[in-house]
């Protein structure tokens, strides 16, 4: 569990001269509250100086493994911005637009006249979310075919593009779409499109949820004064089901704290797609691809946290600054989106 007390964590850094090594420091120093001897977490910064990380904790309480820098995790809602950088790789291709209506797509058993790509995108639609319909427990298998299903004599709970409701519906039926106008499924069109071209060799979208990758972190949640190993056989994609390292996040953020490419992946009209809010906030903070966006005294924030069964993850950039910081844990009461932001405000000050 997690416990306020001293312990062994383990550093790694690709340093640049004594702010490199500071930045290092203040990395090992977010986790230092990880019980060692329970699940952990890795935590990752890239910064204008290089790039850190740092582990604690185990991958796997039962054998004793450690997390290591290149420990694979389910990145839960993480995943969201993945499958929008898909969407968004179709619009600048012109082989999509926001605003084309899902129903023209996508043969759904409910009225979705009005909702559009874009109002899916941006959490606008209405649409109910499917994880609270589905009658099934976390190691049940459920598909994406379930997950529409479950739809079947729902209604909006507003007018599209009116108001925002989180709903994970909204991304499994984007990762739906990819499939529609692309004729290949999420997992073959982002491994292709995104992972590929960006060096994210450790990363995949899972549509087989149930048994751990090698060198995957088993998922657990506090069960008394100790730890119960979980998981998911659930199988959408989408919404989550992204596979991931820190380094191979720290690769994604990339796309959006360095210089536009000149086309498709990265471009700037890609990364207009991902950054820019859709028609309206969430308590004052926009929405765009799959990341929250906000304005704060170091620039642009782009944000998201997620969690699952058995894990938490967090991705916070902010591009001005020239920072990103990741962090994913394999236990889901662990806090890793506050760990995130407390060390992304601590960089950022010391830059």
């Amino acid at each position: 569990m997690i416990a306020p007390r001293l312990l062994t964590v383990v550093l790694s850094a690709v340093l640049v001269g004594c702010t490199g090594a500071a930045q290092g420091n203040l990395v090992a120093d977010a986790l230092a509250n990880i019980d060692p001897d329970g699940p952990g977490c890795v935590a990752g910064a890239r910064t204008p100086d290089g790039q850190q990380l740092a582990t604690a904790g185990l991958a796997n309480i039962e054998d004793g493994a450690p997390i290591t820098e290149d420990t694979i995790f389910d990145i839960a809602s993480v995943s969201k911005q993945m499958t929008a950088g898909a969407i968004a790789l179709l619009v600048v291709d012109g082989d999509l637009s926001l605003d084309d209506p899902i129903g023209e797509l996508l043969d759904l058993p409910l009225d979705t006249a009005d909702v559009t790509v874009g109002d899916l995108l941006h959490h606008t639609s209405g649409l109910p979310d499917y994880t609270g319909l589905l009658d099934a427990a976390d190691d049940e298998v459920t598909t994406n075919d379930d997950a529409v299903a479950s739809l079947e004599g729902q209604e909006l709970a507003f007018d599209p593009g009116t108001d925002f409701e989180y709903s994970n519906t909204n991304y499994q039926l984007l990762g739906q779409i990819v499939d529609e106008v692309t004729g290949e499924d999420l997992v073959t069109f982002s491994a292709q499109a995104l992972f590929s071209p960006l060096g994210m060799d450790d990363t995949v979208v899972r549509d087989d949820q149930g048994d751990l990758l090698p060198g995957q972190a088993q998922g657990y949640e506090a069960a008394g004064d100790g730890w119960t190993a979980v998981g998911s056989s659930w199988q959408q994609t989408g919404d989550g089901a992204v596979h991931s390292t820190v380094p191979d996040l720290l690769r994604w953020a990339e796309l959006f704290l360095d210089g536009p490419t000149e086309e498709g992946l990265g471009s700037s009209a890609w990364v207009e797609v991902m950054t820019t809010p859709g028609p309206v906030l969430d308590d004052g903070v926009g929405y765009g691809g799959g990341l929250g966006i906000d304005e704060v005294d170091d620039g642009l924030l782009l944000a998201h946290a997620g969690s699952w069964v058995g894990v938490a993850s967090s991705l916070q950039m902010l591009p001005d600054a020239g920072l990103a910081v990741a962090v994913l844990c394999n236990g889901d009461d662990i806090d890793a989106d506050g760990m995130a932001s407390e060390l992304l405000d601590t960089l950022a000050a010391d830059a």
